[in-house]
Order: structure tokens, then sequence, then C-alpha cells
């Protein structure tokens, strides 16, 4: 009771799926997810490859063994709180969503904490606990998820299927930190009809849903017995007087009250101003040390940052002892091994730009092995690319987001992948690259049409329209190869494989892909556009016409092939065609950049066996 205390075979072969990915070698992909009835490949330089998902490989989806205890600290000392807390349990009991609403620093998450193990063992599946903060409440809805059920796969549900397997489940879901975005708060009930859900907002976020509780500070003896708790002594009689007047001015704040003991520890009482006063006083007693950790917490806030990431980011070594002090004055908040920031009057005041220099060196940093990082981290990169974008580091912002979009994907954190590649987009928009531009749409319209968002086909075909202007072969294969999976009933073929069968064509080790972006030796271009066109058009009956054409700056050949559907198949003799390109020179635009190259004289040998199938008129039998 509650009281009070998938490989791509069958229809993808089909398709020609099977044939894109291996167009694509293995040290070029990342893992690959499920996604619905779709595979998810990552390609590091041309973006997601979508696959038909073989159903006999579809992840085997389990609901985790009942009750789940993901579990924060407990706060067994709470002081006061006795009627928010009876409040809190009644409004659960009775089924009720329940949201803490106050201000930073007056004790939501120290009461969350409480509430969380007030409720363990009630409902049937559990207590899932997370901090919201930083997180789009779409990857929260996906965290509730990955709390109650496991795969043994990677795997990514899809909005419908995440409802129907949340749909009877019956767990206590909290969340601290959370924005108050109240749409996006009743699609995240919405999603878990059966969960009872206790919210930490920092205003009123649920107007009409469900009971929200408003904090106070702390009674005057609550207050006061939290000043000698963090003295660690109890109050003298000519200090009572004082510190009386004192938790009055901070309207019984716990965190400033915090605050004041630490200023306390190292004087006198302070006993002027309010809590901001007291934020500034503080603030200006910390050393060099302390300001540059404060600098880098402040920097990504809202996010817990790993206290290694918080090490390089401020350039001190000895981070961990550094935010111990901080934590003991009340300015920092630890979530081992990772920390956030308390203060509420921000450095340099709340509007004003990041630090280039600063912001530049959390981009760097979180793109240093971002692939291998846990999706723990992945608040933290939202919060480096913020910073990043509104100091207009672009080729920073830029670089994060690739090295941070395999983990994206892999993590199944989808909502923050759309926020990081909508800052790739802005960035490449700001500096005129065109290349990433097409990539970020690329990226963006895969995820829409796997999601079944609007918006993902117009997406695709922008970013399938700059990668031909741009003369990106592979990229403009695969932007095309998507577009036709998830907006056209099934994928066009993809270009064929060149092999000239003289050593020229990709090696077996090498990526054909990357080949043909390359130029493919001066010979391959018109060919695979020659290919794709005819293979496009290609129907299971009556004729059809391959026309192969080669361009060179001296010459331009076209051979000429009919094959016509019958009962007998005739194989033609082997022919050898031989083509000279000479030297010449060519004008490459790279990254906005002119290089003019010289290409040498380059021979090219090819042999072609012709199947051709010829009809036979029906009729009487007849010899031969």
């Amino acid at each position: 009771m509650w009281g009070r205390r998938r490989a791509a075979t069958g229809a993808g072969a089909a398709t020609g799926t099977e044939a894109i990915v291996a167009e694509i070698s293995a040290q070029e992909v990342g893992g690959q997810i499920a996604v619905g009835s779709h595979n998810v490949q990552v390609h590091a330089e041309h973006g997601a490859i979508v696959t038909v998902a073989a159903p006999e490989r579809a992840p085997v989806v389990r609901a985790r063994a009942a009750p789940v205890a993901l579990l924060p600290r407990d706060a067994p000392d709470l002081l006061g709180r006795e009627p928010e807390t009876a409040a809190a349990l009644d409004a659960l009991a009775a089924g009720e969503t329940v949201a803490l609403a106050a201000p930073a620093g007056m004790g939501k998450t120290s009461l969350l904490r409480r509430l969380a193990h007030a409720g363990e063992g009630v409902l049937a599946h559990g207590v899932v606990f997370t901090r919201a903060a930083g997180q789009p409440l779409a990857d929260v809805e996906r965290f509730v998820f990955d709390a109650l059920y496991e795969a043994d796969g990677p795997y990514v549900p899809t909005p419908a299927e995440l409802r129907l397997r949340l749909a009877d489940r019956r767990a206590l879901v909290v969340l601290d930190d959370v924005a108050p975005v109240r749409e996006d708060l009743c699609e995240l009930l919405d999603a878990a009809p059966a969960c009872r859900f206790l919210l930490a907002c920092e205003r009123r976020c649920l107007p009409g849903e469900g009971r929200e509780l408003e904090l106070g500070g702390l009674a005057a003896e609550d207050a006061l017995a939290l000043l000698e708790r963090e003295l660690g002594r109890p109050l003298r009689e000519d200090e009572r007087p004082r510190a009386v007047v004192l938790c009055e001015r901070l309207g019984g704040r716990p965190l400033s009250v915090v605050q004041a003991a630490a200023l306390a520890r190292a004087g006198a009482l302070p006993l002027a101003g309010g809590a901001s006063e007291l934020e500034r006083t503080l603030r200006d007693g910390f050393d060099d040390e302390e300001r540059r950790v404060l600098a880098a917490l402040e920097l990504l806030a809202p996010a817990a940052v790993h206290v290694d990431d918080v090490a390089a980011i401020a350039g001190i070594p000895d981070a961990a002892a550094v935010l111990e002090r901080l934590r003991a004055a009340g300015a920092a908040q630890a979530h081992s091994p990772r920390w956030s920031v308390t203060l509420t009057v921000k450095l340099g005041g709340g509007d004003s730009d990041p630090d280039p220099e600063l912001a530049q060196r959390a981009c760097e940093r979180l793109a240093e092995g971002a692939d291998e990082r846990p999706r723990e981290d992945v608040p933290v990169l939202l919060a480096a690319l913020g910073a990043g974008t509104a100091a207009r580091c672009w080729d920073a912002v830029l670089a994060l987001v690739r090295a941070a979009d395999a983990l994206l994907v892999r993590s199944g954190r989808w909502g923050a992948w759309a926020l990081a590649l909508e800052q790739a987009r802005r960035a490449a928009e700001a500096t005129d690259d065109r290349i990433a531009e097409a990539w970020a749409l690329h990226q963006l319209g895969t995820r829409a049409g796997l999601l079944g968002e609007e918006g993902g086909n117009a997406q695709l075909e922008r970013a399938l329209a700059l990668r031909r202007e741009l003369g990106d072969q592979a990229g403009a294969a695969l932007s095309a190869h998507n577009l036709g999976l998830l907006f056209g009933g099934g994928p066009p073929p993809p270009p064929p494989r060149p092999d000239d069968g003289n050593g020229t064509g990709p090696s077996s080790g090498s990526s054909p892909l990357r080949w043909l972006a390359a130029g493919g030796g001066g010979l391959v271009l018109g060919v695979a556009a020659a290919f794709a066109l005819a293979a496009t058009g290609a129907s299971g009956t009556g004729s059809t016409v391959l026309t192969r054409t080669v361009t060179t700056p001296a010459v331009t050949r076209t051979v000429t092939q009919t094959h016509t559907v019958a009962t007998q198949t005739v194989t033609a003799p082997p022919k050898t065609q031989t083509v000279t390109t000479p030297s010449a020179t060519q004008t490459v635009t790279v990254a906005r950049k002119t290089q003019t190259v010289t290409l040498p004289p380059v021979t090219q040998t090819a042999t072609v066996t012709t199947t051709v199938t010829v009809f036979r008129k029906a009729g009487p039998a007849g010899p031969g």
C-alpha cells in the first residue's frame, strides 16, 4: 500500500538492398540497429543506410524481471517537509501524477529521493528514477522503456511499438529536473498510462493534470537545524539571534542555508542581503582553480559532467578535489562520477554568450572517442553543442556532431540525435559547407522516415539534390536508396559495382562507394550513370535496352545491347574494349578551395561477357 513513510535478406534481396550494404567496407560502417521492420547502419562519410530487416533476425524484446529498482540515493535525514511528503504519497496512492514545483535550491531533489524510496515495492513493476535535465522528453520516454524492457540486440522501438509495450507496465517513474513543456509532458504521460509519475520542475508544468505541490522555504526551526548540521556544531547562544535573522532573509531556502554555513565556517555568519547577494559573496571567495572548474560546469549546465571531462575542459588535473570543495560550499552537486552546478547566479550574467575558447575546448574534448561514450553522456554532448553554437564555433560543432553521430544512433537517443543534426545543419549553413548540409539533411530525413515523422521526404530529396549537384555519387546513391525505401515503396536498384578486370576497379578490401566518389580512374562516372539510368527503367517483361556510355575528354563510345525474355539462352563470346584517356587538366573545388589537378594518361581494358536470351516463336517442335 501507499503509506507515509535485422541483415538484409528476403524482400531486401529482391529490391537490391543487399547490394547497397555490400558497397560499403566494414571499416567504414558502424554497428547495426533494428528499427521496426528496418535495419540501420551508420556510414562514417555518407550517413545512415536503411535496409529491410529479415523477420527471423529481428531482436527479441523481453520485459525485465519485476520489480525493477532504479533508485537514487535515499534522503533519510530530510528536515521538515512532512506536509508535502504526506500530500504527495496520498496523491500517488490515488493514482495521480505528482509534480513538485519550486525554484532551484528549494530542496526538490532531496524530497524526490525520499519519495522514491517510500514508493519502493508498491507497484508491481518497481521504481525507475532519472535526472531528466538536458534530455529531450522523447529520450526520457525511451529511458522508461529501457528500464522496463531489454532486447538481445541494438534496437529502437517505433513510437507505436513503444506505446504498445508500455501500455500495461505499472511502475513509479521518478523524474528530476524536468523541463516544464506541457505538451511534451502530456505525451510522456500518455505513453505509459498505467505508470504513476513523480516529477520535479522549476515552475508549474501540469495545469489541469494531476497534483502540483509548490514547495516553499523550510520552517524557521528546520532551517536552523539545517544550518547547525552544515556547520557541524550547535549554534552558540550569541549566534542564534543572528542565525534566525539570516534564515528569514534567505526565505528558508535550503541551498542558501548550506551556502551560508560554508561562509560561516570561513568567518562570520553573513547578515546582509538575500540569496543572490549570498551567492555573489560566495563566488567572490573562490580561488582561480575553483572559478575555472565552476566555469566548465556552468558552460554545460544543466547536464551533469563526468569528472574527467571537467578536468580536461577546465585545465585542472585534480578537478575531483576542487569539485569536493565546491560541493561543500553549496556550489556543485555530485552525481557520482558526474557533477552539476547549483549556483543560480551565473558567471558573467545569465544572458552573456559563452566564452568561445572554453566552448571550443568543450566541443573538442567531447568529440574525443565520442562513439565509445556511454549514453549517460548524451545530455553533455547536447550542452556542448549548444555552447558551441552560441559561441559560433561552427567547425567544432560540426566535428562534434560527426563524432557523436554513431553513439546517438546506437544508443536510441533519437530525440537528442535530431537536436544534434539540426545544430550541424545550422553550422553548415553558417559556413556555407554544402557537403555537411547534405549529410545533415540525409540523416534528418532518414530518422524522420524511420519514425514516421513528417518532413523526412523533403529532407532526403533536398539531400539528394545537393549531393548530385556536388558530384557526390556515393552520397547521392545512399540518399536515393533511403528515399525510395522509406517513401517510395522500395529502394531503386543500386549502381553496379564497376570492375574492369584489369585491377583498376575497387579492390576487395576497399570501399567501391569511396572509389566511385573519387572518380574511378576517370572512366567510371559515365559508366555508372548510364547503368543506373538503364536499370531504373528495366521491367520484368518485354525488351530492355541497356546503354553504357564511356566519356573522356577525347573519346565517347556507346555500346548498346538488347535482352529479350524467352525460353532460350545464348552466351556471347567475351569482348575486349580499350579506352585511353589523354592527359588533361581538371579544376576541383574542395571545401571552398579551388585546386588545379593534372590527370595523367590512363589506359583501361574491360572484358565484357554478355548473356543474351532470344525469342523462339511458338509452333510445332522441330529439329534443334
